[in-house]
């Protein structure tokens, strides 16, 4: 896999990963004002959840951006080289 095909990947899971936070968390927050705990419990989960694979996502990008930026680095060097 193309390493600019796994950054794309992962920018829209983040998007998708930020849609699904602010769904859960409005859910949660209007589920706690209702007075129904057991499935505000739930959202609460569900926003906890979606906030873990969020910080797993960006720490994923920040290698995979790192790894992309070496690569270009060395390609550019070996190319100043060979001229």
């Amino acid at each position: 896999m193309n390493i600019r095909d796994g950054i794309y990947h992962s920018l829209w899971a983040g998007g998708a990963l930020l849609v699904v936070l602010l769904l859960a968390f409005s859910l949660w927050l209007t589920l706690q004002v209702m007075g129904d705990m057991n499935g505000a419990a739930g959202a609460k989960g569900v926003v906890c959840l979606t906030v873990g694979l969020s910080v797993l996502n960006f720490i994923g990008l920040v290698v995979m951006t790192s790894i992309a930026t070496i690569q270009s680095d060395s390609n550019n060097s070996s190319n100043e080289l060979s001229v």
